[in-house]
């Protein structure tokens, strides 16, 4: 069971910690049920509160806490998850096997016709309702209220439901509210299936929450409670007094669940978006191994890895980063010495000497279905997306030959030699595999060789994909055709940008947008056969800009790196949907773009 101390290291206050909590440093009560439902004055001020502080609380991530236990539910240690929280925290780190004792701020629910909706949609139909409304929001609380100024709250509209006119209401229970009888029951259910209970950051005050507790010990059951301060049971169970997350810290330190090899996480990269699908001018994958049985507990992501983005994975409180995934290959050109003298040289020097692997996807991530052109047109309206080209994948070999876990450098080098000794393909890898792309000739002389070379490992023969899953660049064709102004602003939304570059002609002001090509970072070579009406991209040189108006397309620019950094929070939830093994992943806040308006 777990309270509102387990959720403060992600950056949300609790109750009740003296001096910290949001009871005892602050004036701040909840809203009672009664008062909810009998006043629409104090509707209005909730919904206005919530509305201010939604942007913040649906945007925290879960932290050590959080992926451990989600890793114990995965291992069949944990039994049932009960939480108090309203956050989604434990959901964004993976547990299902979950009852949200109080709800979930995330769904909303209508009290007339029980129509139920999501935050997110009511938060829109909330914007659409007051479209020159804001407000500052502070001292959030765990339950996703805000401190807001009394004047603001008087000039906003609360929503009502659209189907009946209802009075809407987080599907939370309010103070004054009950917990619904069926939920009850199912806690006590699982309470009385497991052999332990564990009662993490809290105070146990409601009733709701110390009922089970009170019930599992009256059962007998074995109980500990991880907290900092007093609770309502200290006189009932085993107690560990002090903070949650150096807690779990402490466990993984010694003898840690919550780690994967480096090997394992390469592969399962590689399984996303192989190497061998980038570009050939690029150098992905990858680029840095400090050790060969270096173990991932915290990935952390970035667009470009430079000195200050290093620093701060490396001073993450409380998590040892293993992996720095750059989208941007910090090593690119050939380097024939390592030394102090250039920032990459340093970067690459200070991950090795802190056993930090450093991996890059790039252009295998842009030519990638759902990646990051993928993620760039998403904003811009419905409509028909294809490829701008389709990459052949090394045409003339037909055929792919796979060898499991080759071993190192030398085997890989083997394994270069035979093929060029038969002259008959090229030679790649995902992560410990090799590969081997063969013509019709080579085959037969090439498979007899490597069997005699690699005699236990698991060898495959498939047909080498003709094309890639997609290809360069985006083109989108909108089934509501927009005008300019309207594709400026969805860019500027999509990207969170306050300007961008604009060139358009007399011509392309005056007609709708109806096709948008689009290619992350830079857009010259991908975006120059194209006659899209608007064509997007991070830069493009000046007289790629002039030709492209002077054949009547409209030009947005944002900056080069702006057009690919949003698409790590898409990466973030494919690498925890993927890995299923509790390792953190997080996004670099150092990160950004090294140009800006002034």
């Amino acid at each position: 069971m777990t309270g509102a101390g387990i959720s403060t290291e992600s950056g949300i206050r609790d109750y009740r910690s003296e001096g910290v909590g949001i009871y005892t440093a602050t004036n701040h009560r909840p809203v009672i049920y009664a008062d909810f439902l009998r006043s629409s004055v104090v509707r209005q001020r909730y919904w206005a509160r919530n509305t201010a502080a939604w942007p913040l609380f649906s945007s925290f991530e879960p932290n050590i806490a959080h992926s451990y236990l989600s890793l114990l539910e995965r291992k069949n240690k944990l039994h049932w998850l009960v939480t108090q929280n309203v956050d989604r925290l434990h959901q964004k780190a993976g547990s299902t096997r979950i009852t949200e004792l109080h709800g979930s701020m995330f769904g909303v629910v209508c009290l007339g016709c029980n129509l139920a909706i999501s935050r997110q949609a009511l938060q829109e139909k909330i914007q659409a309702e007051n479209p020159n409304w804001s407000a500052t929001p502070e001292e959030l609380a765990p339950d996703g209220d805000v401190f807001v100024a009394e004047e603001k709250t008087r000039t906003f509209r609360a929503p009502s439901c659209d189907v009946c006119g209802g009075i809407l209401k987080p599907d939370v229970v309010f103070f004054g509210d009950t917990v619904p009888k069926q939920k009850v029951e199912l806690v006590t259910q699982k309470l009385m299936e497991s052999d332990s209970l564990l009662v993490i950051g809290s105070s146990l005050q409601t009733y709701s929450s110390y009922r089970h507790v009170h019930h599992g010990v009256e059962k007998g059951l074995p109980t500990l409670i991880i907290n900092i301060g007093p609770t309502r049971a200290d006189t009932l169970a085993d107690k560990i007094e002090g903070r949650i997350g150096e807690m779990f810290s402490w466990l993984t330190d010694r003898g840690s669940l919550v780690h994967m090899d480096l090997k394992d996480v390469v592969s399962q990269l590689e399984e996303i978006a192989p190497s061998r699908t980038a570009e050939g001018w690029d150098n992905v994958g990858l680029l840095v191994e400090p050790r060969r049985d270096a173990k991932v507990e915290h990935i952390f992501l970035t667009n470009d890895l430079t000195e200050e983005v290093l620093e701060e994975a490396l001073q993450l409180r409380g998590k040892r980063v293993g992996l720095v995934i750059s989208y941007h290959p910090p090593l690119f050109s050939p380097l024939k010495r390592l030394t102090q003298r250039s920032s990459k040289e340093r970067i690459l020097l200070k991950a090795i000497e802190a056993g930090v692997a450093i991996y890059s996807p790039h252009t295998a991530h842009d030519n990638l279905t759902g990646g990051v052109n993928d993620w760039l047109v998403s904003g811009l309206g419905e409509g028909k997306v294809i490829p701008l080209s389709v990459q052949q994948l090394a045409p003339g070999y037909p055929h792919l030959v796979t060898i499991r876990g080759v071993d190192g450098t030398e085997g890989f080098a083997a394994l270069s030699d035979i093929v060029a000794r038969e002259r008959c393909g090229e030679v790649t890898s995902e992560g410990t595999d090799a590969v081997v792309l063969s013509n019709d000739r080579g085959l037969c002389s090439l498979l007899p060789a490597i069997k005699e070379k690699f005699p236990g490992n698991q060898i495959t023969i498939s047909a080498t994909p003709k094309v890639l899953s997609s290809g360069s660049g985006r083109l989108l064709t909108l089934s509501q055709p927009a005008s300019l102004s309207t594709m400026v602003e969805r860019v500027k939304q999509h990207l969170q940008l306050a300007h961008v570059r604009l060139a358009t002609s007399q011509s392309c002001k005056e007609h709708l947008i109806t096709t948008v090509a689009v290619c992350a970072g830079s857009g010259d070579s991908v975006l120059q056969a194209t006659s899209a009406d608007l064509l997007l991209a991070g830069e493009m040189t000046h007289h790629r800009v002039l030709e492209a108006v002077s054949k009547g397309s409209c030009v947005i620019l944002c900056d080069h790196s702006n057009t690919e950094r949003g698409f790590l929070r898409e990466f973030k939830e494919m690498l925890h949907k993927t890995l299923h093994s509790g390792v953190e992943v997080s996004v670099s806040l150092m990160d950004k773009d090294p140009l800006c308006v002034v």
